[in-house]
């Protein structure tokens, strides 16, 4: 009430937007006149202008009236299509970056191509998002003949890696006769498509690469450019519907399926709780519907602890006890699924795969899983295979990633319900337009008058024509509610408004909120004997198909929410699909056809014309079509008997695409290694078609697939219908698009070329067309498409939705909502209110099954309906609260990542110096500056551990285990006196152990091992206790060992105590003398007489002590002298000239590969773990309100300080795994660089590099036979090889030698390969 006072007082706002946009599109309108002059030349030279124009300073709001009058012409010239005023009106709305509103059928595709065009100019690329990837490719394909026409480029992504440019020269090969919307998709890499001026594509495949873009190590996997402009499509259903949907990259986690199959039987047959607060509970479990949540009651939790083996309730054992708590993980899953989520309403279950219902548009979301273990608890639930959990490795919501752009825009049919949440989380402002027709009407083009009609208690608006007094133009018209007492008695309801719609003649179109239901439906118009169609997400792809039929004469159609959305439902039906449909029908399908050709095969040419002549879908001409087809492939198959098919498609390929010899066998060679990309880059630097590419694949796969089914007339016959089936269905459509174009030429063409089809289907379509056209007259004079609701969504903006595919453009149209007590929306928000309002006075005694139709009930549900999208969004907005905290996390993650990707700013060599000047300042400072401290507060956290609070009881051998490298003399301590210590006396009696190590200088010696920990120093104590294992020769092993050990120790004092330690040169002879001899004796006592297994072990500890003390005193007496910071300084001098040893052996390009590699990896290792804790944190950070602190302040204290340990993480794995990495990386590399060059020499030399079909390993395989000297020569001149290329492949193939790795450098004949031909 207080809105509408406040619109009759201040005015429209959006009205007053639309007359603010009017004079530009005055100024747009004005320049048509100029530019409908222009050549296509002069129109591409207008667009660079404009470019120019932007670069020296010029704004887009200043170029934007010559912009869209230039994209309103070329849309003119290439699609035949005009862009009306309020569409012009769209585009200005869109460049501001605002979501608009726009009616079902009113062109929301064309409006895009304005905007995007617009902000093309300014070269940073703009996205166009779609929902899914047939309307990308179909819009792209279709708006890219505008952008084509101005010289832009368009790129189109979608999953499965596709990945093309938009070329009307280019057409899909085999794909000549499908929708030309779709076949001039030329095939590029990802990089290239997003460097179009222009990129469609679906918002999950942006997300997704946004996330590998940010895995990438190396600049040339980058394929993004900045997230700079995007318009999103249907944007209420990917920004809120879907917002939350999480984008994962993952790997497989550890957590077992079995876990999840046992706790669905453990929560089988429980009882929900139907007391009331304050009394007993009765059953199992409360379910709380408003909030969507379940938990277990204390008869509850009984149940489940009696049934989950390792409790044991009689014991004092509890489920919730520390040790058991990881059930619960398991346990809330299982409940959730067995009582939350229901089959056909939250999912379905196909081809024993549990799959997920979306919410909001009741389709399918294949590929998609629910997170956290739920989808897993499902599917155990239903008892298909439950796939194994994964481990999250990067993560974003779309929510979160479409934030990311610097200027963001929608269209929509729905979205003003939603205004506030696309203001608050996303800044954008929502204006909904008048449809074309209201435009005409409000600004009295047409000199339509207004008129009012009552029907059915309601008012009708007509726009009708005063020179004709016929209407011209309708509003829909929306009934009042029906409310039924109970769902039987409204499901009864609706069918009787079905029959008494359809009995008019009008159709009908019934929407439902679930799978079940639609079926529930479908089973009472059955039983009405009611004619009609389902559509639900379990034939989800053949949805366009049947709502587009929906405004048939007579039609039914049961439609879940909103599925078809994207296909306008036309009064009469769709002409192309009811071409398709008779079509189908009447001509034959593939069995029939396969059963023909193996007639044919086996019985010959008569048995196969006798089945044409009983069969009346078959025509006469199919049988030279398919013997015809049949020569054509065994003629090749001939060839390929001698060639094989490389060198068939060698010449073949070679003649069509006008290759010579070397040329189209070296771009085969490239296709048939998988280098795809690297074939195109050939063809393209020689301006060839890169077609060929695709065609090769194609051909290559043909002739393979049909020489396997040679011999097997059952095989041969499917293989040959197949193709043929192919060809023909094509046609089909083909034929249909011609005759509905009008384009007789190609119409007749089609007839011509395709045996199976006659001119007399050109009739019958035709006549299709009318007679669609007739009925769609009729459709439209008694009333057009009525909608029927059969449940109110918890969102009005679907509901609307689903009345707006009534009434379209202009069309006559109503819709009306079924309602009872027991839906969802009525039970969680409205039903008690409602059942108290009915009880009273008259209502009291009315039947259930006798409607309520009351203005007052229609304001209650719209209240109700407020209320559920006030709590989802307070939901979301609350949810965003936290993302924001880990999108802040990420941003910063990603952009440091990004930068050492690049090299920006970063400088390798002074990152990677800090880190480990930390991790040595660290080292000093434990061991040297504060090692007492340091060692103290280890043995608190360690005894803390391992003591029992309730019990004070001391785990002593654990903590002897965990402390034995600090205190190495622990083992001589009595376990048993150690256990009866108090914690307090047992710490102070581990501190004089301490200080020993601090007196005989133990400390220094575990410093270096500690710096071994990612450096390498004192090199292991040798194990000689091994050579127990050998048979023979242990004197000169043992002999061998002491040398390299001695060596090595000797290396490492002369590299870092020498240069370090300033000391004269005969007292550092000395000490290495008698630490050398110390080493000696230690290994020559160390006896290896009568070495056995058993004795191994005692003679191993006695040598490792006594090496031990020798190191011990060789580093007492050099680095004792030294102080902290002498002995930090010394350390991180070693360190860098480690570094630079390693930079002279690898060379300098190859090291700072391998430093860019060590950043990225130390990154992303800890970023995953990272969002496995947040993951664990988000979880239980809800408990924190049991201790009465904020949860959400929690969040953003404790996941600050686990990023802060994330980060140090980083420096730690940096320092810890660059000395032990290096050293693989440059193996890495030259096995890299020996493969690539054996692949090479393998491709060059006419080999295939494959896997065994069988086994491991690789063999080589020839690509085409090896040709004689004498024999002709495969490129077809007809001369002998010796005198053609011979000498050409000769000179191009590499020597035979053998490389350093052991294969052939040349022609790969290596003993031991299996060559095959």
């Amino acid at each position: 009430m207080f809105k509408k006072l406040v619109s009759k007082i201040m005015g429209d706002p959006n009205q007053k937007i639309i007359e603010n946009l009017k004079p530009i599109v005055q100024q747009v309108a004005a320049l048509e006149p100029a530019l409908q002059q222009m050549s296509g030349d002069e129109m591409r030279a207008k667009t660079a202008e404009l470019k120019e124009r932007y670069a020296n300073g010029k704004s887009l709001e200043e170029l934007l009236p010559e912009a869209f009058a230039l994209v309103r012409e070329a849309s003119v010239r290439s699609t035949g299509l005009r862009h009306y005023d309020v569409q012009i009106m769209g585009g200005i709305l869109l460049h501001r970056g605002d979501v608009v509103e726009m009616r079902t059928g009113e062109g929301k595709t064309l409006v895009g191509t304005l905007p995007l065009f617009l902000n093309a100019l300014t070269g940073q690329g703009v996205h166009l998002v779609t929902v899914n990837e047939y309307l990308a490719r179909r819009d792209g394909g279709w708006m890219g003949k505008i952008f084509h026409t101005l010289g832009l480029t368009v790129g189109c992504i979608g999953p499965q890696k596709f990945s093309a440019l938009y070329d009307p020269d280019y057409v899909n090969p085999g794909a000549e006769l499908e929708d030309e919307r779709l076949v001039h998709w030329r095939p590029s890499t990802r990089k290239q498509a997003y460097l179009a001026d222009i990129t469609y594509g679906i918002s999950s495949e942006f997300g997704f690469d946004y996330l590998r873009d940010n895995m990438a190590t190396s600049r040339e996997k980058l394929v993004q450019r900045d997230l700079v402009y995007a318009i999103i499509d249907e944007v209420d259903n990917v920004l809120i519907d879907e917002a939350r949907t999480p984008l994962i990259i993952s790997g497989p986690a550890d957590r077992s399926g079995k876990e999840y199959s046992r706790f669905a039987e453990y929560v089988r047959r429980l009882k929900r709780n139907t007391a009331e607060e304050e009394e007993e509970p009765n059953g199992h479990y409360d379910l709380d519907e408003k909030s969507r949540s379940i938990s277990l009651t204390e008869m509850g939790i009984a149940e489940i602890e009696q049934r989950i083996p390792e409790l044991d309730p009689d014991a004092g054992d509890s489920l919730y006890d520390p040790r058991f708590y990881h059930l619960t993980y398991y346990l809330d899953n299982a409940l959730k699924a067995q009582y939350l989520y229901k089959r056909d309403v939250q999912y379905v279950v196909q081809n024993g795969e549990v799959i997920i219902v979306d919410d909001f548009t009741g389709r399918l979301m294949a590929g998609r899983r629910y997170s956290e273990g739920l989808h897993e608890a499902i599917e155990a639930k239903e008892g298909v295979q439950i796939k194994r959990e994964t481990v999250t490795v990067a993560t974003i919501t779309l929510q979160n990633y479409f934030r990311l752009f610097e200027k963001l825009a929608g269209m929509t049919g729905t979205a003003l319900t939603d205004a506030e949440e696309f203001d608050k989380i996303y800044e954008l402002g929502v204006t909904p337009l008048p449809t074309n027709v209201q435009y005409i009407v409000d600004n009295n083009v047409l000199g339509l008058v207004e008129k009012k009609e009552k029907v059915e208690n309601a008012e009708q608006v007509v726009y009708v024509d005063p020179t004709t007094n016929k209407p011209r133009f309708y509003k829909r018209l929306d009934h009042a509610d029906q409310i039924y007492g109970n769902e039987a008695a409204k499901d009864q309801a609706i069918i009787r408004e079905v029959k008494r719609v359809v009995a008019t003649g009008r159709p009908v179109l019934v929407g439902t909120t679930s799978v079940e239901h639609s079926e529930t439906i479908d089973r009472l118009l059955t039983e009405a004997k009611i004619p009609h169609t389902v559509l639900n997400a379990k034939i989800h792809q053949s949805e366009a198909l049947i709502v587009a039929q929906a405004g048939r004469k007579g039609a039914v159609t049961i439609s879940t929410n909103m599925a078809g959305r994207g296909t306008d439902i036309l009064l009469g039906g769709n002409p192309e699909g009811l071409a398709a449909e008779l079509l189908e029908r009447e001509m034959f399908k593939r069995p029939l056809l396969t059963q023909l050709i193996f007639k044919h095969l086996e019985e010959g040419e008569e048995a196969a014309k006798e089945i044409i002549s009983r069969n009346s879908k078959l025509d006469a001409d199919l049988l030279p079509w398919i013997v015809a087809e049949k020569a054509r492939l065994d003629e090749a198959l001939v060839e390929i008997e001698e060639v094989q098919v490389m060198g068939y498609l060698t010449r073949v390929l070679g003649e069509s695409y006008d290759l010579g010899y070397n040329e189209i066998r070296h771009a085969l060679r490239l296709v048939t290694s998988g280098s795809l990309g690297e074939a195109r880059e050939y063809l393209e630097d020689m301006d060839k078609d890169v077609a060929l590419v695709e065609e090769a694949i194609r051909l290559r796969d043909m002739y393979m697939g049909y020489q396997r089914v040679q011999g097997d007339n059952g095989l041969l016959a499917q293989f040959l219908a197949e193709i043929l089936f192919e060809k023909h269905y094509n046609a089909r459509a083909a034929l249909i698009r011609a005759v509905l174009g009008n384009d007789k030429a190609e119409a007749a063409k089609v007839v011509q070329t395709v045996p199976g089809i006659s001119e007399k289907w050109i009739q019958k379509i035709d006549d299709l067309q009318k007679q669609t056209e007739r009925e769609r007259r009729e459709v439209w004079e008694l009333g057009g498409l009525h909608v029927i609701g059969s449940e109110r969504h918890e969102s009005r903006r679907i509901d609307n939705q689903l009345r707006g595919r009534a009434a379209r453009q202009g069309d006559p149209g109503s819709s009306r909502f079924f309602l009872s007590l027991e839906d969802d929306l009525m039970r969680r928000f409205g039903g008690e209110r409602l059942k108290s309002w009915m009880s009273k006075g008259l209502l009291a005694n009315i039947p259930d099954d006798m409607p309520l139709e009351f203005g007052v009930l229609d304001r209650m549900i719209e209240s109700a309906q407020e209320r559920v999208e006030g709590y989802n969004f307070d939901i979301r907005k609350n949810i965003v609260e936290y993302d924001d905290v880990m999108n802040r996390q990420r941003m910063a993650t990603y952009n440091e990542r990004r930068a050492i990707l690049l090299g920006e700013g970063v400088d390798y060599d002074k990152r990677i110096d800090d880190a480990f000047a930390t991790a040595v300042a660290q080292i000093v400072d434990n061991y040297v500056e504060n090692y007492v401290p340091y060692v103290r507060g280890e043995i608190e956290r360690v005894v803390d551990e391992f003591t029992t609070d309730a019990t004070e009881t001391i785990n002593f051998n654990a903590i002897a285990a965990r402390l034995r490298g600090l205190l190495p003399e622990i083992i001589t301590l009595d376990k048993t006196e150690a256990a009866a210590f108090s914690r307090d006396k047992l710490i102070e009696r581990l501190m004089l152990l301490v200080y020993e190590n601090e007196e005989n200088g133990a400390n220094i010696y575990q410093l270096l091992r500690a710096m071994g920990r990612f450096l390498p120093l004192l090199p292991p104590i040798p194990n000689l206790g091994s050579l127990a294992s050998r048979k023979s020769g242990q004197l000169q092993a043992k002999e061998n060992i002491r040398r390299e050990y001695v060596a090595r120790v000797q290396s490492f004092y002369d590299e870092f105590v020498a240069d370090h330690v300033e000391m004269p040169t005969a007292d550092r002879e000395r000490i290495w003398n008698e630490s050398e001899e110390q080493l000696n004796q230690a290994f020559g006592q160390f006896s290896v007489d009568n070495l056995s297994v058993k004795t191994a072990e005692y003679r191993q500890t006695r040598f490792s002590s006594q090496a031990n003390a020798a190191l011990r005193n060789l580093l007492l007496e050099t680095l004792s002298a030294l102080d902290g910071d002498q002995l930090e300084v010394a350390l991180k001098a070693y360190v860098s000239k480690q570094q630079e040893k390693w930079r002279n052996q690898i060379g300098e390009e190859e090291y700072r590969n391998f430093q860019r590699l060590l950043l990225l990896n130390a990154i992303d290792r800890e970023w995953r773990d990272y969002l496995t804790a947040a993951d664990d944190l988000r979880r239980e950070i809800g408990l924190e309100a049991v201790g009465q602190r904020d949860p959400k302040v929690q969040y953003k204290i404790r996941s600050a300080q686990m990023f802060n340990d994330m980060r140090n993480n980083i420096e730690q794995n940096i320092v810890e795994r660059f000395f032990f990495q290096v050293e693989q990386h440059r193996a890495f590399v030259q096995q890299q660089e020996a493969e690539t060059a054996y692949q090479t020499q393998a491709r060059d030399a006419g080999y295939q590099v494959v896997k065994r079909e069988k086994g491991k390993g690789v063999e080589l395989r020839r690509d085409m036979p090896k040709v004689g000297r004498n024999d002709p020569c495969p490129c077809g001149s007809g001369k002998k090889y010796k005198h053609c290329h011979m000498k050409e492949d000769t000179a191009a193939s590499p020597s035979t030698s053998t490389s350093a790795n052991g294969r052939p450098s040349g022609t790969p004949t290596s003993s031991g390969k299996k060559r095959r031909r």
